[in-house]
């Protein structure tokens, strides 16, 4: 399942969200900041209930474990793979760490450069240089020129003030541009509160 409620009410797939239509009572699938104008998208989960499929799979694990064992064994290395995250924090240990806003509010920066409350989405970065870039794509972070600390987002990197960082002390980095918005570093993965 690719879809995944966030802890702040996000109906989220990497960059992309459920929200709104533009007709009464529809819901579309967009990037998840093109919903911040129409107030936001936000969802709260009404009931659980396990799909009968799963039941009959996991029922079937259990009475036949040897048909699953090749199976498990390779999902358990791809798990292991993707929880090490991108390839650049994969072959640079201890590189990648999550930003945290400087505001004491726990949010970090997700896939988008969104700051979000839900620490399973705080995406990996890395301070290369001047720039901050992400793990996955090597995009910067970008501040988009509209003067607010708390509007970000990732682009291709150039050598504009509005994506200059410096390390200010060995777990907090600053904006060199303004607004002037400085982050707290934590190793990636993040872990829950």
């Amino acid at each position: 399942q690719t879809w995944r409620l966030t802890d702040d009410g996000q109906l989220r797939h990497r960059d992309r969200c459920m929200g709104p239509g533009d007709a009464a009572d529809t819901l579309q699938e967009a990037p998840c900041v093109s919903f911040r104008s129409k107030g936001g998208a936000r969802f709260t989960k009404q009931e659980v209930k396990l799909p009968i499929e799963t039941e009959l799979y996991r029922r079937d694990q259990r009475e036949h474990p040897e048909v699953f064992k090749l199976l498990n064994e390779r999902l358990a290395e791809m798990e292991k793979k993707s929880t090490m995250g991108p390839e650049a924090c994969r072959k640079n240990p201890g590189t990648c760490v999550a930003f945290m806003y400087g505001d004491g509010s726990g949010r970090c920066l997700d896939d988008t450069g969104l700051l979000v409350a839900d620490r399973t989405s705080c995406d990996p970065v890395r301070l290369v240089g001047t720039h901050v870039q992400r793990a996955e794509t090597n995009d910067c972070l970008d501040s988009w020129s509209d003067n607010d600390p708390e509007t970000w987002g990732f682009y291709g990197c150039h050598d504009g003030d509005n994506q200059k960082f410096k390390a200010d002390g060995p777990s907090r980095v600053c904006s060199m541009g303004q607004p002037i918005a400085c982050f707290g570093t934590q190793p990636w993965p993040v872990t829950s509160r």
